[in-house]
């Protein structure tokens, strides 16, 4: 009989959740990139770049514990969950596209991981 691996602690899960939300929006932002006019700040693709910089510095921030400060922290994890409830949104209006739905998935995943992790913050 084998023995379910142990819950990983919440700033792991949320370092791997946002790695799999960058590639997911960065593949985003590059397969978009010729398709979108330059002129458009909102274009989704950029938002997916967006994201998936948010993201990778939020990982960065976590990578810095427990030298970083608890209100920074905050509020980059916070920053972090609310970038990827907007994208995970942008891509569900692309749904009719496969990519997208996965795409969707990896942000929803990452922002819970997200509020997870400010949960366990207290």
């Amino acid at each position: 009989m084998t023995t379910p691996a142990p819950e990983r602690p919440a700033p792991v899960r949320l370092v791997e959740e946002a790695f799999v939300c960058v590639q997911a929006c960065e593949a985003c932002a590059a397969a978009c990139q010729p398709a979108v006019p330059a002129v458009d700040p909102t274009a989704w693709n950029r938002v997916a770049a967006r994201c998936a910089r948010t993201c990778e510095h939020t990982s960065m921030v976590l990578n810095q514990l427990p030298a970083t400060d608890t209100a920074d922290l905050r509020a980059q994890v916070e920053l972090c969950a609310l970038t990827c409830e907007e994208q995970a949104a942008e891509f569900g209006r692309h749904a009719a596209d496969d990519r997208h739905g996965g795409q969707a998935d990896s942000c929803r995943r990452c922002a819970q991981a997200c509020r997870s992790f400010l949960t366990s913050l207290g």
